[in-house]
């Protein structure tokens, strides 16, 4: 318990939105445990050692506002789309919930820990491509996954040729993607990397978007935490090609953005 808090900790500077989809899985895994341990002095060092990053929480929440977000079942037509969209990203849980009296109490528990979170965070958008989603389910995915292969590890015909099916059909359905991915690396052309800066390289991407997931106002800091006064002056929009080699190119270079302090 004290090693997932204090990793949990470092991690959540390397990617915060992954680690806010695992941070109740983490607290199920600490928690389920009796309660006595918490106060061992294993336990206290560790949550000493995790509070220190709370500068790193108030820095990322700093201007959050500006981020695109909101709940999605509020709009009209979610639930229709909500149903589609569970039932292609996690088949999964359908053999799961069929063969959950065949799984042990650890794997039922992971296996909850993991399908609930999945189910509630379509529910909520943060970000212009939704990027909690996407990165908040790596976690709860990858439990999913674990208990999931430990079902097909077992699996034998005498368990019924739909349920073999079934898995045979998630296996192969999932391997498209990773597919795709390995075709990319090994057969299409390469291109340089962009010496751009971020601004520059976003304003080709998404023109009409501010990039809010990444930079915040500096004034929106406490000053404790990040200096007001400008030493440096602020980075701005270049006009250049980012990509010479690259299709990206033909993008057109008009409708610079005017720089701003960020």
């Amino acid at each position: 318990s004290a090693v997932l808090i204090v990793a949990f900790a470092f991690l959540f500077f390397w990617s915060p939105l992954t680690m806010a989809g695992a941070l109740p899985i983490v607290g199920f895994l600490v928690l389920r445990r009796d309660y006595a341990h918490l106060m061992t002095p294993r336990m206290l060092v560790a949550g000493a050692a995790a509070l220190c990053f709370l500068p790193l929480v108030i820095y990322l929440g700093a201007d959050a506002g500006s981020v695109p977000h909101g709940w999605l079942f509020l709009l009209g037509g979610f639930w229709r789309f909500y149903v589609a969209f569970v039932a292609i990203q996690i088949p999964q849980a359908v053999v799961i919930a069929f063969s959950w009296q065949k799984l042990d109490p650890g794997m039922r528990r992971l296996a909850a820990a993991a399908i609930i979170p999945l189910l509630l965070i379509p529910l909520y958008r943060l970000g212009w491509n939704n990027d909690f989603a996407m990165r908040a389910s790596i976690m709860p995915l990858a439990l999913l996954a674990f208990v999931f292969a430990s079902i097909v590890a077992e699996l034998k015909l005498r368990d019924g040729i739909g349920r073999v099916a079934a898995v045979a059909a998630i296996i192969g359905l999932g391997t498209i993607t990773p597919a795709l991915e390995i075709q990319r690396a090994l057969m299409l052309n390469t291109f340089a990397i962009s010496d751009c800066n971020l601004l520059t390289t976003w304003h080709y991407l998404e023109a009409s978007n501010w990039l809010a997931n990444y930079f915040a106002r500096s004034d929106r800091m406490p000053t404790w935490l990040l200096r007001h006064d400008h030493v440096e002056p602020p980075i701005t929009v270049e006009e250049r090609q980012c990509w010479p080699d690259h299709p990206y190119m033909a993008f057109p270079m008009n409708e610079w953005r005017e720089p701003a302090r960020w």
